[in-house]
Protein backbone atom coordinates (compact mmCIF):
# COMPACT_ATOMS: atom_id res chain seq x y z
CA UNK A 1 0.00 0.00 0.00
CA UNK A 2 1.73 3.18 -0.84
CA UNK A 3 1.80 6.23 0.65
CA UNK A 4 -0.53 8.16 -2.10
CA UNK A 5 -3.00 5.60 -2.08
CA UNK A 6 -3.37 6.29 1.76
CA UNK A 7 -3.23 9.66 1.72
CA UNK A 8 -6.21 9.20 -0.80
CA UNK A 9 -8.37 7.04 1.21
CA UNK A 10 -7.87 9.30 4.05
CA UNK A 11 -8.46 12.72 2.26
CA UNK A 12 -11.37 11.66 0.04
CA UNK A 13 -14.32 10.78 2.49
CA UNK A 14 -12.65 13.49 4.59
CA UNK A 15 -13.29 15.88 1.46
CA UNK A 16 -16.89 14.79 1.11
CA UNK A 17 -17.83 15.29 4.77
CA UNK A 18 -16.88 18.42 4.20
CA UNK A 19 -18.76 19.91 1.19
CA UNK A 20 -21.64 18.17 2.96
CA UNK A 21 -21.01 20.10 6.13
CA UNK A 22 -20.47 23.48 4.02
CA UNK A 23 -23.25 23.17 1.79
CA UNK A 24 -25.78 22.18 5.13
CA UNK A 25 -24.56 25.35 6.93
CA UNK A 26 -25.16 27.27 3.68
CA UNK A 27 -28.23 25.69 3.11
CA UNK A 28 -29.34 26.71 6.97
CA UNK A 29 -28.13 30.27 6.43
CA UNK A 30 -30.53 30.73 3.27
CA UNK A 31 -33.10 29.42 5.20
CA UNK A 32 -32.70 31.48 8.79
CA UNK A 33 -32.26 34.68 6.13
CA UNK A 34 -35.11 33.83 4.37
CA UNK A 35 -37.68 33.23 7.59
CA UNK A 36 -36.16 36.82 9.06
CA UNK A 37 -37.11 38.60 6.05
CA UNK A 38 -40.87 36.98 5.55
CA UNK A 39 -41.70 36.50 9.09
CA UNK A 40 -45.05 36.15 8.54
CA UNK A 41 -45.05 32.81 5.91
Amino acid sequence: MSASYAIAFVFTPLLAVGLGWLAVLLHERSLAKAERRSPGE
